[in-house]
């Protein structure tokens, strides 16, 4: 019975292993295309997230973003999906704040967070949360965006 005891953890085991090879095969595969995109959206996220400081932009700030938009490659529509998903539910409180960050957001910390917002973004329940509150706040950064398109379509 021991031996038999031993005989079935051992299978189990094995078979928990396999699961977990498999699993770890899986996510990496995963996450080779998910850091390929990650990568190439940590430009964009810090570009981003200039429309959420506690400042004004200057024509250079927009010639800046406009630049790093357009070297990305994507149409204006999936730049703005990924400030909607990735950018806007992290920073959005900073335009409330009475203390606002006005200079730069900590580099490390911002692309963390969006990074984990970016595998958050095929939730149904987060991409309805981040359309309601988009309702009530897309008036904040509609200008910064009229611009973009502005500089974006010469």
């Amino acid at each position: 019975m021991d031996g038999a005891v031993k005989c079935g953890l051992k299978n189990k085991e094995r078979r928990n292993e396999t699961k977990s090879l498999c699993a770890v095969l899986y996510n990496k595969l995963f996450l080779m295309k998910g850091n390929r995109e990650i990568e190439n959206r940590k430009p964009i996220w810090i570009a981003l997230s200039q429309f959420y400081l506690d400042s004004e932009l200057t024509r250079e700030d927009f010639d800046r973003i406009a630049s790093i938009f357009q070297k990305s490659g994507l149409h204006i529509q999936d730049l703005k999906q990924i400030d909607l998903m990735e950018v806007f539910p992290l920073l959005q409180r900073n335009l409330l704040s009475i203390s606002g960050v006005w200079a730069d957001f900590d580099e490390v910390w911002l692309l963390s967070e969006c990074a984990k917002r970016y595998q958050k973004r095929e939730n149904i329940f987060y991409r309805l949360n981040c359309r309601f509150w988009n309702q009530f706040f897309y008036w904040m950064r509609r200008d910064y965006w009229n611009i973009i398109e502005q500089k974006m379509n010469k």
